[in-house]
């Protein structure tokens, strides 16, 4: 840099331009603060003027209203004043200060008596007028009157007011003593005279108050004494600053001294110095004018110099170039000679419908034909052809460790077309350097067909979600590659029967497909989605992908399929059973096991009413294996011998005599032990052995039913229950009328509420023949299903069995109110009445209260078996001798 300085000293003719340009900024330095002084200055005048212009105006308004007033109080002949009130304050109403207005009357020694006995009339009794006060001949005096004595703005009625003579201005404003009150009085020659009373501070702060005076202050002075200062807290200690403009105001005989002060710069009174704006302008223009010097100097500087350079290479360059030359036409004979050798080759190359060519070690084309640039896979200025092979490609293809590489590559060309690509080749050396030659096979459209191919082989053709065999080797895949928590959902469409057998196939199919877009909108972000067959889907979600907790997104689904149900009136009967299976991945437990799980997860769901989800757990995986055992158990051809019998007596209520028994199935096998009704009759019910085993139930019954009446004095009655399944079939209807083995009367059939209601379209006809034959029908558990008087009336039943849970619930009001609704209704229909589960004397006496016919139960006796069932006959035998 100092190098640079010095070369400013070599050129006189930019060092005279620079002081010449100095000299400039210095004058435009100069007059820009004086032109924004004067600027500024004016500012303040005209804010100072627009003060002026306020007073001049209030103090104008203040002597018209006084004139005015004046001019009706003088033509008055009397000193009363009072008929003047409401006229003057209805015009000081305008004024936005403190004001009041004062009656004077002129001391005269002519009139002195009448004023001091005027002044005691209103009140005030020591008034009188001192001789002196009217000997001067120099002042005027007055003395204030008022028709009342009392205090006004701090003075006394009756006090005086005393002017000069010499004073010849219409209005004398004069100060009170001891008060910031002034008056304003009429200078006039009648013995009356009014004045306007004011409060000068408040006066002063009307008009500092009018307009934006933010930031604005004044002082106001008589005869250097401050009258008033705006900044009244003294903040700013203005009178200690220099004000920015001074002006003197008429205010009525005297001159008032304003100054204008402005405190938005962080100080009263302070002129911002433009002349050190001026100057830092000046400086910066200076500086630059010396940079811009500086750099014209060191550029002609170095022009020289590169102008040397360069006509000393320029003749290297020249001497060069004549060698090149020279060795060029050496070159060009040898090469011209090794074209034509490599002329036939070429040809071949060029023609070759094949994408041939050449690149190095780094994967760059050194060569390519024609048909290989027509792919257009390479965008400008790009040619490696690495850059179409994947990672573990290029490796493989850098490595050189394959002599031949043959691999597929996809590729994109520039105008967007994709394509399927076989690239074959091998490497050598040519001149201790690696070359690979190969060659590009379009093999698009084969490709094109074998991922068709998979593609169908692997998705629903309907739905077009994967299928179920892809779907497991996907969700295999996931849980052995990855860890976490994954969630296994399958989802069963409820009553889609009723939209295929409706509405027809067609809108099946568009349900369907409308659940299968809902699916794949909900859960495909989370995992993959599949249609397992028919009206079931399956889904996988990563837990780790889940944004909410898995029982949120089933609720969100649950109210997107309600919106699917609005969308289309055909759909208004579906529902969506979900079984949900959770997995800890890795996961060692096979994929079609998992899904075995989530099914049964699905139809626990269905059990529990459908429209909602259930979690596979413990008991559920308890309760499959259990019911597997038991369908293993069934599958055997001895298994109806683990079936029995034990039979609970029935009693007459009045009597307390048995008249008969109700069989109870009980199965106990030497593997699984005893197995409960609730246990037993879904699974035979699923396997279709249900008719098989309720036929060889029936027979125990009636054979049981047989043996005790051979022994019994009275005739015995067996109730045997029966499923709606088994009405369905006539092997039990038939073997029921054809039958020998007990008279039919003593063989009655019970079947449950909730199933004869709901076919009850089918149960009509196989219980009327039932009837017919000479059976009695009773209804089980009634009172848990949906019967009405219409229904039961259409139904050939001979009684109602009234279930033990409103037995046990006698205790309260609503259930014994039950009760006797049940009993109205069978009496109403001339039924039985029989009543399941009763266990204590409160209970029956309530039955025997409700004319209840018969009833069962612990308090009289519990299950029991043959054997046992023969002594109670027997025993009931002897008592009825007895």
């Amino acid at each position: 840099m100092k190098t640079d300085f010095l070369l400013v000293f070599k050129h006189k003719l930019y060092l005279a331009i620079f002081c010449i340009y100095v000299f400039v900024c210095v004058i435009l330095c100069i007059w820009l603060s004086e032109q924004l002084h004067q600027k500024q200055h004016a500012q303040w005048q005209f804010q100072l003027a627009s003060y002026s212009k306020s007073i001049s105006s209030k103090v104008d308004y203040i002597e018209n209203l006084v004139s005015g007033i004046a001019s009706l109080y003088s033509q008055s002949e009397q000193i009363n004043h009072t008929q003047l009130r409401p006229l003057i304050d209805d015009q000081m109403n305008g004024l936005p200060f403190e004001t009041s207005i004062d009656f004077f009357y002129r001391i005269l020694s002519t009139n002195k008596d009448f004023i001091a006995r005027y002044m005691q009339q209103v009140g005030v009794f020591d008034f009188t007028i001192i001789d002196n006060e009217t000997l001067d001949t120099n002042d005027i005096n007055y003395v204030l009157l008022a028709s009342y004595p009392e205090s006004d703005f701090g003075h006394l009625v009756g006090n005086t007011l005393r002017l000069d003579k010499q004073n010849q201005q219409a209005f004398i404003v004069k100060k009170w003593k001891e008060s910031d009150f002034w008056s304003v009085i009429l200078n006039s020659s009648d013995s009356k005279t009014i004045s306007l009373r004011f409060n000068f501070n408040s006066f002063f702060d009307y008009i500092h108050a009018v307009g934006d005076t933010q930031n604005q202050h004044i002082l106001i002075n008589l005869n250097q004494q401050n009258l008033y200062n705006s900044d009244w807290k003294n903040e700013f200690n203005l009178a200690q600053q220099t004000p920015l403009a001074v002006k003197k105001i008429k205010f009525f005989d005297k001159q008032l001294d304003v100054a204008y002060f402005d405190t938005s710069n962080h100080g009263v009174g302070v002129n911002f110095s433009y002349q050190s704006i001026s100057f830092f302008i000046c400086t910066l223009a200076i500086l630059f004018g010396l940079a811009l010097l500086m750099y014209l100097t060191t550029i002609r500087h170095q022009y020289t110099q590169v102008n040397r350079i360069v006509k000393v290479r320029t003749h290297y360059l020249n001497r060069a170039k004549q060698e090149l030359i020279d060795a060029s036409k050496l070159k060009v004979a040898a090469l011209e000679h090794q074209l034509k050798a490599e002329q036939k080759y070429k040809t071949l190359f060029l023609n070759s419908s094949e994408g041939l060519f050449r690149c190095n070690c780094n994967g760059n084309v050194l060569d390519a034909n024609p048909a290989f640039y027509a792919f257009e896979i390479f965008a400008p200025q790009q040619n490696n052809i690495c850059t179409l092979m994947t990672d573990t490609q290029k490796v493989q293809f850098l490595s050189l460790a394959r002599e031949e590489f043959k691999e597929e590559v996809f590729v994109k060309s520039v105008s967007g077309k994709l394509f399927c690509l076989l690239m074959i080749g091998h490497w050598f050396n040519h001149q201790s350097e690696a070359i690979f030659e190969g060659r590009l096979l379009n093999i698009t459209n084969k490709k094109q067909r074998e991922e068709k191919l998979k593609y169908q082989a692997e998705h629903d053709a309907l739905t077009d979600l994967l299928n179920r065999q892809t779907f497991l080797e996907c969700l295999s895949q996931e849980l052995t590659i990855h860890q976490g928590v994954y969630y296994l959902l399958y989802f069963d469409l409820d009553r889609f029967k009723l939209v295929n057998d409706g509405y027809g196939h067609k809108m099946g199919d568009f349900l369907l497909k409308s659940l299968a877009q809902l699916l794949r909108t909900q859960f495909s972000v989370y995992g993959e989605v599949a249609r397992l067959g028919g009206d079931e889907f399956a889904s996988y979600i990563s837990g780790n992908k889940l944004s909410m907790p898995i029982d949120d997104m089933l609720a969100q689904f649950s109210s997107a399929i309600d919106k699917l149900k609005s969308d289309n009136i055909a759909f208004q009967c579906i529902t969506v059973s979900i079984g949900v299976r959770k997995i800890a991945a890795p996961c060692e437990v096979c994929p079609e096991q998992l899904l075995h799980e989530s099914d049964i997860a699905m139809y626990r769901a269905k059990q529990n009413g459908r429209d909602q989800y259930c979690f596979y757990n413990d008991e559920l995986a308890f309760a499959t294996k259990r019911k597997r055992q038991i369908e293993t158990f069934c599958s055997n051809q001895g298994y109806l011998s683990a079936v029995s019998l034990v039979y609970q007596p029935i009693y007459c209520v009045q009597s307390k005599v048995v008249l008969g028994f109700e069989a109870l199935l009980r199965v106990e096998s030497d593997s699984l032990g005893k197995i409960s009704p609730l246990e037993f009759v879904p699974v035979i019910e699923e396997m279709g052995k249900i008719t098989e085993v309720g036929l060889y139930i029936a027979k125990l019954a009636a054979k049981f039913c047989h043996t005790i009446n051979q022994n019994a004095q009275q005739t015995l009655f067996v109730n045997v229950n029966v499923s709606p399944i088994q009405l369905k079939n006539n092997h039990l209807i038939d073997w029921l009328i054809t039958q020998q083995v007990v008279a039919k009367h003593l063989l009655k059939i019970e079947i449950t509420e909730s199933a004869m209601m709901e076919n009850q379209a089918d149960m009509v006809t196989p219980l009327k023949s039932i009837a017919d034959a000479g059976y009695s029908v009773l209804i089980d558990d009634f009172g848990t299903g949906y019967s009405s008087l219409s229904r039961l009336k259409a139904l050939p039943i001979n009684g109602l069995k009234i279930d033990r849970a409103f037995i046990n619930d006698l205790t309260s009001d609503a259930g014994l109110q039950i009760v006797k609704a049940i009993c109205a209704i069978a009496k109403s229909l001339n039924l039985k009445i029989v009543a399941e589960g009763v266990e204590n004397f409160s209970q029956m006496r309530k039955m025997e209260e409700l004319l209840v016919d018969n009833v069962q139960g612990y308090l009289f006796s519990k299950p029991l078996n043959e054997k046992e069932v023969m002594a109670l006959v027997k025993r009931h035998a002897l008592r009825n001798t007895a």
